[in-house]
């Protein structure tokens, strides 16, 4: 979501109006088309189908099956109306500006079973804000200060001008990586400080982040999900809060050791046969 930076867009969103670039991913976000085109031709087959058995009088059950398609092609013309007059209001609408912050919301213990970590955009009067106008996809934008310009209709974000200094936003970074990664400051300076010394290892690279199920101990009753990341040309298992941490269109080091450790993640790092990361941070 690199585009929420877009110099273009944020200098034609500061003249009230959308950049060129927004409009298409706007008119491509809420094409009604399927919808429209999908819903009339269900109401057509379903009414030429109920017709047809009427003509032949083959009884009720057929009948009963072009209803349930008329009904469902109304459904989805009814859908692709309200798609389209979302459409028209998007496209119409003025570009609003308000300035806030994106935060890192870290759930509890307990509430990690129900809903994720996440970023939120959330302007000083306290609007939320979201990509898409879609309220469960979170911004990938660094925590800081900003401009956000964005349109009131399901307060969809479309650009964001950062008030913090790139230092600032980096540093906020850092610290939640180190506490999804279960480790503090102190002990990133120490694997800076072993990685220039030659007794680390790094990596750096756009993340890739991986799910998959496995299994952790001997029972196996202990399924459960493994996240795993990849930097340049090294995967390692991170914690499944460490996966949510990261903004993708930013670059990461990892510090690392080609041995195994026990000091971080515990049991789960013994599933990691080469590669044993300590610390990661944005670069």
């Amino acid at each position: 979501m690199k585009e929420f930076l877009d110099p273009v867009s944020i200098e034609m969103n500061k003249q009230g109006k959308k950049s060129e670039a927004q409009i298409k991913f706007i008119k491509e976000a809420t094409s009604p088309r399927i919808w429209l085109g999908g819903g009339l031709s269900l109401l057509v087959i379903g009414g030429c189908f109920y017709a047809f058995l009427f003509s032949i009088d083959t009884g009720d059950g057929g009948g009963i099956f072009g209803l349930i398609l008329g009904v469902v092609g109304l459904a989805a013309f009814l859908r692709g109306a309200f798609i389209w007059n979302m459409n028209r209001k998007l496209l119409n609408e003025p570009v609003q500006s308000a300035e806030g912050t994106v935060v890192y919301k870290m759930q509890n213990d307990l509430a990690q079973y129900f809903d994720m970590d996440r970023f939120i955009a959330e302007t000083n009067n306290g609007r939320q804000l979201y990509p898409a106008g879609m309220a469960g996809i979170p911004p990938q934008l660094a925590p800081g200060k900003y401009r956000f310009y964005y349109l009131e209709h399901r307060n969809w974000l479309l650009s964001a001008e950062p008030l913090s200094s790139a230092e600032e936003m980096r540093n906020a970074l850092n610290e939640i990586l180190a506490k999804a990664f279960g480790y503090d400051l102190a002990h990133l300076e120490h694997c800076r400080k072993a990685a220039r010394e030659g007794q680390m290892l790094t990596t750096e690279g756009l993340p890739t982040i991986e799910a998959a199920s496995g299994l952790v101990g001997t029972s196996t009753n202990s399924a459960t999900a493994l996240f795993f990341c990849t930097l340049g040309e090294v995967k390692f298992l991170i914690p499944r809060r460490g996966s949510y941490a990261f903004i993708h269109h930013m670059t990461y080091r990892a510090y690392y050791r080609e041995t195994p450790s026990d000091t971080l993640f515990g049991g789960l790092m013994n599933l990691m046969k080469n590669k044993t990361v300590e610390a990661v941070e944005v670069t």
